[in-house]
């Protein structure tokens, strides 16, 4: 009986312990992610050409998407062989697909746009990445993701990119 019950507490202990490993490495992926995307982003603003630019970003910042679906869409979107006009579409329809039907209400906008297009992106797009990101990173990460963001597009229009 003792013997079971040494057992049970080892295994139990063992099992507590992987799981924390197991988050602990999470936790660390998560943090790369947010590290190599906000590179990209300061990187960004040397980068001339606008397609390399754009998936220099959409490359590093994919990771950031646990949902595959759209991790999916940022590469099919920046494909070399991608029409441009429809960039912002395949990434808006792909990461909507994927996230809305696992979002609590009240939905972002964008949960809503049967044909998200670069216009009606600029508008709901930020609020649906935001919702998205806390989900995947937590607000903590994804604050830094949206400062990254705002301070890139800031330097870009500065420099008149």
């Amino acid at each position: 009986m003792i013997f079971r019950r040494r057992w049970f507490l080892v295994i139990a202990l063992a099992t507590v312990l992987v799981a924390i490993v197991a988050w602990t490495m999470r936790e660390r992926a998560k943090d790369n992610a947010v590290e190599q995307c906000i590179a990209a982003l300061k990187a960004s603003g040397h980068i001339d050409d606008l397609y390399e630019r754009g998936a220099s970003v959409a490359n590093a910042c994919a990771a950031l998407y646990t949902e595959s679906g759209c991790r999916d869409a940022y590469a099919q979107a920046w494909a070399k062989d991608t029409d441009p006009a429809r960039r912002s579409s395949i990434v808006c329809e792909g990461c909507r697909d994927a996230y809305c039907p696992h979002l609590s209400d009240p939905k972002p906008a964008l949960c809503a746009q049967h044909d998200p297009n670069l216009a009606t992106a600029a508008t709901t797009w930020p609020a649906f990445t935001r919702v998205v990101l806390v989900r995947d990173l937590g607000s903590k990460r994804a604050d830094r993701i949206r400062d990254a963001m705002s301070e890139a597009s800031s330097a870009r229009a500065g420099a008149g990119n």
